[in-house]
């Protein structure tokens, strides 16, 4: 039952991730991999999917393009929105 709901948490975090860019699953395709990765790598650090989608958000508002997103800027944002409880819009 937990690996359902986890599945389904994704499902709906990448769903938003591409309703807040504007994008169809496939246009989109880069974004979700750097999401979901960092999620899996650092949910022992306690990232889950809404922070990384969060953190990619954040980054996209305060660059203005996508192509700004790159893992390592993601994964910065989304740990020290973990970590520090600062917000991803202040980390960004």
């Amino acid at each position: 039952m937990f690996a359902f709901e986890t599945f389904k948490q994704f499902d709906s975090e990448l769903f938003n991730l591409r309703k807040h860019f504007g994008l169809f699953r496939g246009q989109n395709e880069e974004q979700e991999k750097i999401a979901t990765r960092i999620a899996q790598k650092y949910a022992a650090q306690g990232v889950t999917i809404l922070e990384s989608a969060a953190a990619a958000k954040a980054l996209s508002n305060q660059f203005g393009r996508l192509s700004a997103n790159s893992e390592y800027i993601v994964r910065d944002v989304a740990l020290i929105s973990t970590q520090l409880g600062v917000s991803a819009e202040q980390s960004a």
